[in-house]
């Protein structure tokens, strides 16, 4: 069985939500712009002006993880 992968957010020093991933080894972050269009791409979804709509990638290979800037 794989570990979970589990994100928690925080806004302001205060916990915003938990997410736990246990089959993935790609986790797509971004800001939920047209909930149709980006709906199966954005896995956590943040809410600020910040963030694009398809943010950021976290991939796990082996036992190492890395991020890629989607723009």
């Amino acid at each position: 069985m794989k570990s979970p992968i589990i994100f928690r957010v925080f806004k302001n020093n205060q916990i915003q939500f938990v997410k736990q991933f246990v089959d993935k080894d790609q986790i797509v972050v971004g800001q939920l712009v047209n909930q149709d269009e980006n709906e199966s791409q954005v896995d956590i979804q943040l809410d600020s002006s910040e963030v694009s709509a398809i943010h950021r990638l976290i991939e796990k290979r082996g036992t190492e993880y890395y991020v890629c800037d989607l723009g």
